[in-house]
């Protein structure tokens, strides 16, 4: 085994500090995975210059894209729902919806913890819409803002299936519509109740209502 002294400034180190945590302090077996990255870095594009002029290219593309009105991601379940939904329902099934929704596993599942990890989906998908919500007495209220009224629909639809199925659901009492955003008012119930609040609001296979 080869020994080699190497000087690390406070820079660097701060670089490899994620690297350095997986392998528990360990800086040789930090170094270790950093040459073997490099190695594969160096097999795939055939230099590391070439590989950083590719990967800023590819960079600056993405952003580029991200930031222009067209960066939105959707998920491939409600992509394909989508598609479908010219010949079928403008409603998806609850699977696909509670697929997008679903927090990770042992997450609080409280209406504010809900509605913040919804918002930080909605950002990772490049989706316009922030959600806000508070209660008074035995309502709860959620707000769904945005710059597009069409999307605000969409958000709104999809979030209020979503409440009619928690283990403790929340039937759908009202809808108001602003001009940049729909407030929602909810109070608890049974999962029965809460599914038939939302088709009556939203229908089954007739034109959204909101």
């Amino acid at each position: 085994m080869l020994r080699k002294n190497i000087s690390i400034s406070n820079t660097h180190l701060r670089i490899i500090d994620p690297i350095l945590k997986k392998h528990n302090g360990n800086l040789s077996a930090t170094v270790r995975e950093i040459i073997d990255f490099t190695g594969f870095v160096v097999k795939k594009f055939g230099s590391i210059e070439k590989a950083k002029e590719e990967l800023s290219k590819e960079n600056h593309s993405n952003d580029y894209y991200v930031d222009s009105i067209y960066g939105i991601t959707i998920p491939l379940s409600m992509f394909r729902w989508l598609l479908k939904s010219r010949d079928n329902s403008n409603l998806p099934i609850i699977e696909e919806v509670t697929q997008l929704f679903m927090p990770e596993p042992g997450a609080s599942t409280d209406l504010e913890s809900v509605v913040k990890d919804i918002n930080e989906k909605n950002s990772m998908l490049k989706w316009p819409l922030f959600i806000k919500t508070h209660i008074e007495g035995d309502t709860y209220i959620i707000l769904i803002s945005g710059s597009d009224t069409q999307i605000n629909k969409f958000g709104a639809m999809l979030l209020s299936m979503y409440v009619a199925n928690l283990d403790k659901p929340l039937k759908l009492t009202n809808v108001l519509k602003l001009p940049s955003s729909i407030q929602l008012q909810f109070v608890e119930g049974n999962k029965d109740d809460a599914n038939t609040a939302f088709e009556t609001f939203y229908g089954k296979i007739t034109e959204l209502s909101v």
